[in-house]
């Protein structure tokens, strides 16, 4: 007892000579009792508290190899994405002459014999590349009389030719479908408003 009380004895008296260390002490004794309040725990069940940080760290680094497996599953399916975009768009402008031929015709017969319809691709912005109906919008375009520039179709169709486009869409994009009958509310001659 007489010699634990000279070693306790030193070790005040090493930590009164020097300030810088004891002051060292205290911080270090002040984090210890922060880090108990905070795990709730005493300064003993610390040691617990660290292992099992340590075991989550490993566990947490031990998952990068499956971070690297991901990345490259999302750089395969950006891939086949690119590639599925790319074949949809060459459809897309193999089948817009014919969409364009057929619909001209179709409006023949609906008395806009002499507008010129187009149908217009436009590729998306690189940072919004792909979206639902693939990299490029599809825009509709319209010179109802001849002379006149193809402009988008929403801005230059009157009421009664937007709705003559309507019907020739329709009938053009069922022709293959099982058949049906469309019904029109007020429809007048031509595919213009008729009396109310």
């Amino acid at each position: 007892l007489a010699e634990a009380g000279a070693t306790v004895g030193s070790l005040l008296e090493g930590a009164g000579d020097d300030p810088a260390r004891l002051e060292v002490v205290e911080a270090r004794l002040a984090e210890l009792e922060a880090l108990a309040r905070k795990y709730r725990t005493d300064e003993d069940g610390l040691a617990g508290v660290l292992e099992s940080v340590e075991r989550e760290l490993e566990t947490l680094e031990g998952a990068g190899s499956s971070i690297a497996e991901l990345e490259a599953a999302v750089e395969v399916a950006r891939v086949e994405l690119a590639r599925a975009a790319a074949a949809l768009s060459k459809e897309r402008r193999a089948a817009a002459p014919r969409l364009e031929k057929a619909i001209r015709a179709s409006l023949a017969g609906l008395g806009l014999s002499r507008a010129r319809f187009e149908a217009a691709l436009h590729a998306r912005a690189e940072a919004d590349r792909f979206g639902p109906a693939g990299a490029e919008d599809v825009e509709f375009l319209l010179a109802a009389n001849p002379g006149e520039a193809c402009l988008a179709l929403k801005r230059v169709a009157s009421w009664g030719e937007a709705a003559r486009i309507m019907l020739a869409l329709r009938a053009v994009l069922s022709a293959g479908g099982p058949r049906r009958t469309p019904g029109f509310d007020e429809i007048g001659s031509g595919g213009g408003r008729g009396p109310g």
